[in-house]
């Protein structure tokens, strides 16, 4: 028959194994914890302790190592693309945008429908801030002064 520790090493392995498995260390832990246990069923104490130190030993490299591993493995902050990164980025009028009418933007290579921000005309050739983007359209204001006439 198995002796105690044995079957703690057992647990333990299979804990190891299953980990390879799993996308972060957790199970890892509980497999620690399985030997701590068995080492305590080698000492010869009885199965209160055996439990107790698996549970604590488990518990305690959970808490802390938590810490240490969501520093490496939690998101950054997601890179905005397409046109959720449009706002912010700065451009140059290609047509006049005028109160009634739409003109056209170039930002980061294409070409877009724009209309002023401000309900101002801007003139082709001003340099331009995305301020959102509404449906197909980029809504925008001038940054340079001389662009923005009335």
């Amino acid at each position: 028959m198995l002796p105690v520790w044995g079957k703690w090493l057992i647990v333990a392995v299979g804990c190891g194994i299953a980990e390879i498995f799993t996308p972060n260390f957790f199970i890892l832990w509980f497999g620690a914890g399985a030997l701590v246990a068995a080492v305590i069923s080698a000492l010869g104490l009885g199965v209160v302790w055996q439990f107790t130190g698996f549970i604590l030993a488990s518990a305690v490299l959970i808490l802390y190592t938590k810490r240490i591993s969501s520093r490496w493995f939690t998101k950054r902050e997601e890179t905005k693309t397409n046109i959720y990164g449009l706002p912010g980025k700065t451009g140059y009028v290609t047509r006049d945008i005028s109160e009634g009418c739409p003109g056209e933007v170039r930002v980061g290579g294409e070409t877009w429908t724009a209309r002023s921000a401000l309900g101002a005309r801007i003139r082709t050739g001003a340099k331009v801030e995305v301020v959102k983007v509404q449906g197909v359209h980029l809504v925008v204001r001038g940054l340079d002064e001389s662009a923005n006439c009335e």
